[in-house]
């Protein structure tokens, strides 16, 4: 619409000049022809220019219309992607700032599980502190009750069983003692394999290890409670002071040391030990 602005005002300069030049021939023939003819001539001519000129100030005023809503209408549409653009700035903005704080809350969250990690262990290790303390025989004396023995028994004889020893939880000789466990073979070890159950006792590396004295010198005494108060089994040995079982251990535990023939296997079954 804009292109066509210039186009008709020199539509209307040349109306204008041949307006202006008709006159002037007007003027010319007037002299060689009839008065009246020459005015019905001029006067029709007058009226098909003055025609041609409203029509043609319609058009640029239809155009120049046109051409204020277009301008109205891109001047509104400016505004609103500018307001777009502001909206979106503002969001992307916001986006930035969300994903910031998902980050801050992943970093705690991350810290919190770490903390809860630390305070399992914690617990656990207290845990296995008071059930250790718990434990602790003051007066040198420690029962290790087995459930389900009959069916141990069998499976040690079998052979099916993956474990071919049982280790007693770890206990301390006193409060500040040694800490020991002992450790069992249903079907026998050594020398009483198949024939015995063997008995062992075993020094562990314990908490106060650098306060006692080494190496370990108390005899030890071994238990059968026959729970029907018939018959009780007793063995004991003292420590061999030269052997590394009695030293003071270097790794988690030394070398178990006892009785490979603790107890007849063949008494297990017998209606006296039953």
């Amino acid at each position: 619409m804009v292109e066509q602005l210039p186009k008709l005002r020199e539509a209307l300069s040349d109306l204008k000049i041949h307006w202006d030049m008709g006159l002037s021939e007007g003027e010319l023939e007037a002299d060689g022809r009839d008065g009246w003819d020459s005015s019905a001539a001029h006067s029709l001519r007058d009226d098909d220019q003055v025609t041609i000129l409203m029509d043609v100030r319609r058009q640029i005023d239809t155009q120049q219309q046109r051409v204020q809503i277009s301008e109205n209408i891109i001047s509104v549409l400016n505004r609103a992607v500018e307001k777009t653009q502001l909206s979106v700035e503002a969001l992307e903005r916001e986006n930035q700032s969300s994903h910031d704080m998902i980050h801050q809350l992943e970093i705690k969250v991350t810290e919190q599980q770490h903390r809860l990690a630390r305070k399992d262990l914690v617990i656990s290790s207290l845990k296995g502190s008071l059930r250790t303390h718990q434990e602790v025989s003051y007066d040198r004396t420690f029962i290790w009750r087995l459930s389900d023995l009959s069916s141990k028994m069998k499976e040690a004889i079998s052979g099916h069983w993956n474990r071919p020893n049982l280790y007693s939880p770890a206990f301390y000789t006193s409060r500040y003692g040694f800490k020991v466990c002992m450790r069992m073979y249903l079907n026998g070890d050594g020398v009483g394999k198949g024939t015995h159950i063997s008995l062992f006792f075993v020094i562990m590396k314990g908490e106060y290890d650098p306060l006692l004295s080494w190496p370990f010198k108390h005899k030890v005494n071994f238990f059968l409670l026959d729970q029907n108060h018939r018959e009780h089994v007793i063995d004991a040995f003292r420590p061999d002071l030269t052997s590394s079982s009695f030293q003071k251990p270097f790794s988690d535990m030394n070398v178990a040391s006892g009785c490979p023939l603790f107890f007849p296997l063949g008494k297990l079954c017998s209606p006296k030990h039953a």
